[in-house]
């Protein structure tokens, strides 16, 4: 930078260099002197370099940049330069540096004039630009100055918030840098979206459409629990309790004996699981004749001998059948129990429902085909198994025959009434009555007769 004094100095400087000498009666040099400092004739002297006579001046001059200058230089009075402070000057400190606080302009030193005033600034590079290299304050640009560094910074906050729109590192905050920022919900600093935080930086949770690993099992983006994937982000399962494609009903529970199957189907006679308060049973398929109908209706009566005994006074028919009845609901069997009792006015050929199935024992054992058979005279098995599938209880008498297992009947092997004893309608402990032996197949029901009504007997029991 050219200071401001250099050309008039330059006319002192050709001035006293082109004068005589003292005593000298050469004629003086006719050259004439330009305002801006340089002269026509032999010699022309301007403010750098060294005349021959007068001030002089020495030295380099550069500018810009924050590059330094020093110069060395004189001037006259009323010239910048000359030490003394004058009309137009701000300063003058006499010399030619320009780090100090008073340019060689005889400018104050400041922030901007390009100039790196020593101690006080750490560049200077003459300009307003705050963006660049050197902020308007003259201090290198750095991340957190609150100035955004063009092409070097993507934001700068002037802050050491990371959790604001600009990091630490002076870079605008993205999903994915790690740093949850407003309007972020995570930021785990990847973009897998099977994680807990997705790559759009939102929380995992069912119904988003991502499958959270290890988490979920699916997820169909949607709250429907009739689709391939429930509201809970589960796979359709039977037993869910949602209807999916494929299923005719769910109750969300493995019972195959209610209205809806383990498998989702609704219950029908023939899928082989009893419906409870429909089916009597249920065998698997629609044939008849085979233990149970084609409705699921019971083809098979059961029988069984009473695990208590009991004396000739039973409470009549109905009390007796009473007593089966009791026993078999204490045993779980299900069903409508009556004994195999007669008197002169009723008989289980009278009383008894007649199956064209089989009859048997509560084991499974069959001791007849149907009602014919059961009344032919001849068991196919014997009927000395109690409702809780054990052996008859021990008598305390040897009436008739040592080791039987008397049963009260008075019923003869058809089923109507032996013509013999009923203790008085089996109301009373007078009297006498014939008995029927449990341990054989013949005589099962009319063995033994004068049996008097105060010992003890068991009873035949019989489903209807």
């Amino acid at each position: 930078m050219e200071r401001r004094w250099r050309g008039a100095w330059a006319l002192v400087v050709a001035a006293a260099t082109t004068g005589a000498a003292c005593g000298d009666d050469a004629p003086q040099d006719s050259a004439t002197t330009a305002v801006d400092g340089s002269t026509a004739g032999e010699e022309t002297t301007t403010g750098e370099g060294t005349g021959s006579t007068g001030a002089s001046s020495t030295g380099t001059t550069s500018t810009g940049g924050g590059v330094t200058t020093d110069v060395s230089t004189s001037a006259p009075a009323g010239f910048c330069g000359n030490g003394v402070v004058e009309a137009g000057e701000a300063c003058d400190d006499g010399n030619g540096s320009e780090l100090d606080a008073c340019l060689t302009t005889c400018e104050l030193a400041r922030c901007g004039d390009g100039f790196i005033h020593v101690g006080f600034e750490a560049c200077d590079d003459g300009n307003e630009l705050d963006s660049d290299d050197c902020t308007n304050s003259c201090e290198p640009a750095t991340c957190g100055d609150g100035i955004v560094h063009e092409g070097v910074e993507g934001c700068d906050d002037g802050n050491n918030n990371n959790a604001d729109r600009c990091s630490n590192d002076c870079v605008l905050s993205t999903c994915g840098d790690g740093l949850v920022q407003p309007g972020e919900g995570c930021d785990d600093g990847n973009a897998i979206d099977t994680d807990s935080c997705t790559s759009a930086c939102i929380p995992a949770k069912c119904g988003d459409g991502i499958v959270h690993e290890g988490v979920e099992a699916c997820d169909d983006g949607n709250d429907d629990n009739d689709d391939a994937c429930t509201a809970e982000c589960e796979a359709p399962a039977c037993g869910d309790g949602f209807v999916q494609a494929g299923e005719a009903c769910d109750d969300g529970n493995a019972s195959n004996t209610d209205a809806c199957t383990a498998s989702c189907q609704q219950a029908s006679c023939g899928d082989g699981f009893v419906h409870d308060g429909v089916e009597a049973c249920d065998d698997g398929n629609t044939e008849s004749e085979d233990g149970c109908s084609a409705a699921c209706d019971v083809e098979v009566k059961r029988a069984f001998i009473t695990s208590e005994v009991y004396t000739g006074d039973l409470g009549g028919l109905a009390g007796a059948d009473a007593k089966c009845q009791a026993l078999a609901d204490a045993a779980g069997l299900g069903g409508t129990y009556f004994a195999w009792l007669s008197t002169n006015t009723d008989s289980p050929a009278s009383r008894f429902t007649k199956a064209n199935y089989a009859y048997r024992r509560v084991d499974g054992l069959k001791i007849a085909d149907n009602w014919d058979d059961l009344t032919d005279g001849s068991l196919d098995g014997l009927l000395n198994v109690t409702e809780k599938n054990t052996p008859p209880p021990a008598n305390n008498f040897n009436f008739c025959k040592v080791g039987s297992a008397p049963a009260w009947t008075a019923t003869h092997s058809s089923g109507v009434w032996n013509g013999q004893g009923h203790c008085d309608g089996w109301t009373s402990t007078e009297g006498a009555s014939a008995w029927g032996n449990a341990n054989v197949t013949d005589y099962w029901t009319d063995w033994c007769t004068g049996g008097m009504c105060t010992w003890l007997g068991v009873l035949y029991c019989f489903e209807q």
